[in-house]
């Protein structure tokens, strides 16, 4: 019999592969089923014994982490196998779902996806208001999935979702979370709904009135569309890392796929089957602010995957703290944020007016997230067969008032992230904003055209999953992770 570890890893290739196949649009749907069947001693729990005694019997307190972590992986593939039925029909149905709005008919994604276009105040307002409508249809479906995926974990022995996020996270102090969560929100509250007081304004909507399509608007950006090209997408992302001694082209085991075709996805994407040395990013490049921000994105996961050393055993080459991977999208990523970069950029005759927007947007986010967190963490700790409907009205009291716009109940299931993510999401915002603090101070403001950056930043990237958020902090000696580089970041306000 195989290597459990060695079986795992096949596993997730596999799983990778149809992903990437699917969304490339080489296949019109995710076909899991049959990866399921091939690898049933994974996706049953069939090897969970053998790799629960290594917990126990591990010579090593690193060994014994390393099959706590596959353990875990390998409960989660059981989850997925279990509810992929049903997760299934949820999306089916989704996609089926047809709206008529103003007497023309969309599937709800395309109305979704059309939000951000739409200039008519009230036509954006009715768009927003049958989307709810719809989802509100839909939730029975999604409130079943919840309930029963919380069921299957209570099986494999934790009785809450709150209780597996602990055990996928351990030393995740998520109350203290929610403190800082506090904190973020208290004091960017000013400048956040001064921002949006105006950006609304100028989209002639007042924040009281306000909804969550207004700031689809707002944030699409549309003005700025000139000068963030999608012939020039590329060149900027190469003018981003190459000064750190990253080449795109030819970068090893990395292929970017930004070719338009029928059925792929828009949204830019990265897929790993083979951890290094097979990483894809995928892309659907039109123009604008949205699709830089996407692409850069996708680019920081697929330097992490693909530096990442091959030598490292599966558990610190498949799994990583979500932090981690999304502080090294971020710290890609937020080079659109950086005045620095900004004023070399494709934008950069028009920086001036484009920061204080890429800023606000990045704000608002954030304070998006925060308010999740504490409703998410309600939502976590319900046991299984508790009725989650009635957490519904605390995300839209959460989410109306952090960001100032309506959210109405119906949308709760439709915006939260399995495994309490949102956490994930902060602790990887408030990491990204210390590194790249820390970068500066040891390379000066420009390090992303520092060679010895790069070599760096390779150097940790090729450490993959050994280290947590807050243990790469640690090991960096700019831990603990907490929100205050980040707070200092949003109160410091645009500079060109």
């Amino acid at each position: 019999m195989p290597d459990v570890r060695e079986r795992y890893d096949d596993y997730r290739e596999a799983v990778s592969r149809e992903v990437y196949r699917f969304r490339s649009g080489q296949k019109a749907t995710l076909e899991l089923d049959e990866v399921d069947d091939r690898f049933g001693d994974v996706t049953s729990g069939d090897l969970l014994a053998e790799v629960d005694s290594r917990v126990e019997t591990g010579f090593t307190e690193e060994a014994r982490e390393d099959a706590r972590r596959l353990a875990l992986e390998i409960r989660r593939a059981v989850v997925d196998r279990s509810v992929r039925p049903l997760a299934r029909e949820v999306g089916e149905r989704e996609a089926a779902e047809r709206l008529r709005i103003d007497g023309k008919e969309r599937s709800l994604f395309a109305w979704q996806a059309h939000l951000g276009s739409e200039r008519d105040v009230e036509r954006r307002r009715r768009i927003q208001e049958a989307l709810e409508s719809a989802w509100e249809g839909l939730n029975p479906q999604r409130e079943e999935l919840w309930m029963r995926r919380t069921e299957l974990l209570a099986r494999l022995g934790f009785g809450t979702p709150r209780a597996w996020a602990d055990a996928l996270h351990p030393g995740i102090d998520y109350e203290g979370w929610r403190e800082h969560a506090d904190s973020l929100l208290e004091r960017t509250e000013a400048p956040y709904l001064d921002g949006m007081s105006k950006g609304l304004a100028a989209l002639g909507v007042d924040v009281g009135s306000a909804h969550a399509g207004d700031a689809a608007r707002l944030f699409r950006m549309e003005a700025f569309d000139e000068v963030f090209p999608a012939t020039r997408i590329y060149e900027a992302l190469e003018f981003t890392v190459e000064g750190m001694g990253i080449r795109i082209e030819g970068l090893p085991g990395v292929t970017f796929d930004c070719e338009a075709r029928p059925g792929k996805h828009p949204r830019a994407s990265c897929v790993a089957p083979r951890i290094p040395g097979e990483v894809y990013v995928l892309a659907y490049p039109r123009g604008g602010v949205s699709d830089y921000e996407s692409l850069f994105h996708e680019t920081g996961h697929a330097l992490h995957l693909a530096f990442t050393s091959p030598a490292l055993p599966v558990e610190r080459r498949r799994i990583f703290d979500p932090a981690l991977t999304e502080t090294w999208a971020f710290l890609v990523n937020y080079r659109l944020t950086d005045p620095d970069w900004l004023v070399q950029s494709p934008a950069a005759e028009r920086a001036a007016e484009v920061l204080p927007l890429l800023q606000l947007h990045k704000l608002f986010l954030l304070r998006r997230y925060a308010a999740k967190l504490r409703f998410e963490l309600e939502l976590a700790n319900l046991p299984p067969g508790e009725n989650v409907a009635p957490v519904a009205e605390l995300y839209s009291e959460e989410l109306s008032r952090a960001t100032g716009l309506r959210y109405r109940p119906v949308g709760y299931l439709v915006d939260t992230d399995a495994d309490l993510y949102c956490v994930d999401y902060l602790r990887a915002w408030c990491l990204e904003a210390r590194l790249s603090e820390w970068l500066r101070e040891r390379f000066g403001r420009r390090f992303w055209r520092v060679r010895r950056a790069g070599e760096l930043l390779k150097e940790l990237w090729n450490t993959g999953g050994t280290y947590s958020a807050d243990g790469l902090a640690e090991q960096l000696g700019i831990g603990p992770i907490g929100p205050e580089a980040l707070i200092e970041e949003c109160l410091r306000g645009p500079a060109v």
